[in-house]
């Protein structure tokens, strides 16, 4: 949850929020319904007040659907239903420093959670750019 909630924090920065819709999903749910961290509370505006998983209609719903990692990119590509729309990414593909793992933070130290924000700030703004070149 922390990706969504941060980009759509760019998105309300640049006054754009009304021009998306976001939804933050898991290939699996360990916590169902637990708050974001609090790196992610202190950082962002709005937040995330539950997890879900990927549901098939993600993939007809929306444009894009970004990951994490390798592991959650093969994993929806498998999964992905023959005519859906979505477009499957890493999102570490928009990080500027080159990263493209974005590393889960969960049951780390709270510098764990700080250089995966700031991974997924850079992200944020740099997809954002690509969308408005596109």
């Amino acid at each position: 949850p922390m990706a969504e909630a941060v980009f759509a924090h760019v998105l309300q920065k640049n006054e754009l929020e009304d021009r998306f819709y976001l939804n933050s999903a898991g290939t699996h749910c360990y916590n169902p319904g637990n708050p974001p961290s609090t790196i992610v509370k202190s950082n962002t505006k709005d937040v995330l007040t539950q997890r879900k998983l990927v549901a098939e209609d993600d993939y007809y719903e929306f444009d894009y659907m970004l990951c994490m990692d390798s592991s959650h990119l093969m994993f929806l590509n498998q999964l992905k239903p023959e005519g859906s729309r979505a477009k499957i990414m890493l999102f570490g593909e928009f990080d500027p420093q080159g990263v493209r793992s974005i590393d889960d933070p969960y049951c780390r130290n709270l510098d764990a959670y700080e250089t995966v924000y700031q991974q997924v700030s850079r992200c944020s703004e740099a997809f954002l750019k690509h969308l408005n070149s596109a």
